[in-house]
C-alpha cells in the first residue's frame, strides 16, 4: 500500500513543492460575457527527479518502520531537497555529510543530472543521500 501511496500522492506532491515537477494546470473560470481564453499548448514535461522502483521499495522497507506514511513523506522531502541542490550545482551534504569521500562522490555522480536535467535515484544511492538506516 505504501508503494501505491508514494507513487500516486507523496512523491508527486514533494516534487511539486520542491519545483522538481511541473505544476498541475488550473482550470480558468471565464466570466460571463468574455470570450474563452485561447487554449495553451500543453507541454508534457517529465519530473526532474526520478526514483526507481527499487529505490522506493528500499526506502519503505529500510527507512520507514512505522505503519503510517509521515516519516516516509519526510524522507521523500529530504531526497527532493538533495535533488534540488544537486540540480543547482551546489555542494550537497547528504546523509554522510561529514564524509565527502571520493567513493561517495563517485557513487552519487551516477545520479545525474543527465542531459535533460533529470536526477535519477536508485536504491544504492539512498545511504549517501539519507544516511544510515
Amino acid at each position: 500500500e505504501k508503494v501505491a501511496i508514494t507513487e500516486s500522492h507523496l512523491l508527486p506532491k514533494q516534487r511539486r513543492l520542491h519545483a522538481l515537477e511541473p505544476e498541475k494546470p488550473h482550470e480558468e473560470v471565464v466570466a460571463e460575457g468574455q470570450s474563452e481564453p485561447a487554449p495553451q499548448a500543453t507541454e508534457t514535461q517529465e519530473p526532474r527527479l526520478v526514483l526507481t522502483q527499487e529505490a522506493v521499495n528500499t526506502l519503505i522497507t529500510k527507512w520507514t518502520a512505522e505503519s503510517g506514511v509521515r516519516s516516509l513523506e519526510r524522507r521523500l522531502a529530504q531526497i527532493c531537497r538533495w535533488a534540488t541542490l544537486r540540480l543547482q550545482g551546489l555542494d550537497v551534504p547528504g546523509g554522510a555529510a561529514s564524509n565527502h569521500t571520493p567513493e561517495r562522490e563517485a557513487a552519487l555522480s551516477s545520479c545525474g543530472p543527465d542531459s535533460h536535467g533529470v536526477v535519477t535515484v536508485d536504491a544504492h544511492h539512498l545511504p549517501d543521500i539519507i544516511g544510515a538506516e
